[in-house]
């Protein structure tokens, strides 16, 4: 039999494409179109990670031409396959660990003086606990006031589904130190407010006191939640909002605005929030009975992302803020809790937009702030040199 009617050539013949070895010229488009999506994707994926202020420009640009709406669903999407992949690949790994663990307890403050450190808490998940999960520790690094530390951290891991998830806390001795509220040079968004009253920057003179700056709330865009700086109104408050309001004589308080409005003619500053996470040591109900978009900016509102927190403490006097990485607004409030703040207010949401810098006292022209976690996103001269767009705060010292 020739060998071109070979049972055996004419069977392997059979297996071959019959369009040969390369596809037709329009498939060959489509998967170089597709690979390229691809490429991009992955490029701008490492940018907004790696690169501080991509992730902003980027979004602000997606809303402009989609609407709010698309991105938030588009950031669901992201956020949602992220955790999704993290759950299948680290659900039986070690809960993570923020940083080494030191040795350099927080010296217990003495009786009848300083209520700083507070007690050490109790972990919400004793399954996911780390043994020093809040204990608190002293920063290194951070400035320090005469009668001793004002800043000490611990970590909590509050969900007992992600051992990824953890929150970053630090305590601060708010009777030592003073908290002020700082305008960006876009937000909030208010045309009617000239550059003057916008400056983005931390006074000069407080460089020689600055413990720490750290992020403010969310765009305006995102809820035109109210806020007011050195007693100039920016926006107006909202009523549903929770509430940052720092006084004149320099005490502050978190509520709801239903609670604080009275107390406005003695108010400096005031920033608000979604509802407040938790009021009075209860979590806000919302939480727990329903999807509680009012804290994530997204569609489904219970995305596990990088969150911010403040709380204000049981005793008085102690002032907490929370870092939480891929957590949801429910674990974030839940670690608050655990820590000592009996009113909480969520302040930012997203890998780009929270972060906590740390300046440590032996720097004079040349800023070099420590950020609290290394994978924050943040530049040198942010805050002291290079104007910020959006609000943030800062911690100095104060008289004791």
């Amino acid at each position: 039999m020739p060998a071109a009617t070979h049972p055996i050539q004419a069977f392997r013949r059979g297996l071959r494409p019959r369009c040969g070895c390369n596809p037709p010229r329009s498939q060959r488009w489509v998967l170089r179109a597709i690979a390229g999506v691809m490429v991009a994707l992955a490029g701008l994926w490492v940018a907004v990670h790696r690169i501080p202020g991509v992730a902003g420009t980027v979004t602000d640009a997606l809303r402009s031409v989609a609407g709010v709406r698309f991105v938030a669903r588009l950031e669901d999407a992201v956020y949602g396959l992220e955790d999704a992949l993290r759950r299948r690949w680290q659900r039986d790994e070690a809960p993570a660990q923020l940083w080494q663990p030191s040795t350099a307890a927080a010296p217990p403050a003495p009786r009848g003086t300083r209520h700083f450190p507070p007690p050490p808490a109790r972990p919400p998940i004793a399954r996911v606990a780390l043994a020093d999960d809040g204990q608190w520790q002293t920063v290194p690094g951070a400035r320090e006031a005469a009668s001793g530390p004002v800043l000490a951290r611990t970590s909590i891991h509050p969900d007992a589904e992600r051992p990824y998830s953890v929150v970053a806390v630090v305590a601060i001795d708010a009777r030592a130190v003073r908290l002020h509220a700082v305008p960006g040079t876009v937000e909030p968004v208010n045309p009617k407010i000239g550059a003057a009253a916008r400056g983005g920057l931390i006074p000069r003179p407080e460089w020689a006191s600055l413990i720490a700056a750290f992020d403010g709330g969310f765009k305006t865009v995102h809820g035109h939640f109210g806020a007011m700086f050195d007693r100039q109104i920016f926006l107006p408050p909202v009523e549903r909002s929770c509430t940052l309001a720092l006084y004149r004589d320099g005490s502050l308080r978190i509520g709801p605005w239903s609670t604080l409005e009275a107390s406005l003619p003695s108010m400096q500053s005031f920033r608000q929030t979604p509802p407040c996470l938790a009021d009075d040591g209860a979590l806000n109900p919302l939480l727990e009975h329903a999807r509680p978009i009012l804290w994530g900016g997204t569609v489904d509102g219970d995305t596990v992302i990088r969150r911010s927190a403040i709380g204000w403490g049981e005793r008085g006097g102690v002032l907490y803020y929370g870092l939480g990485e891929f957590v949801s607004a429910t674990t974030l409030a839940v670690a608050l809790l655990a820590a000592g703040a009996r009113d909480v207010a969520e302040l930012d949401v997203n890998y780009s937009f929270v972060r906590f810098l740390i300046y440590p006292p032996d720097w004079t022209d040349r800023p070099h702030p420590v950020p609290l976690l290394p994978r924050l996103l943040f530049t040198e001269g942010e805050y002291v040199e290079q104007p910020a767009d959006r609000d943030f705060f800062y911690i100095a010292l104060g008289s004791e």
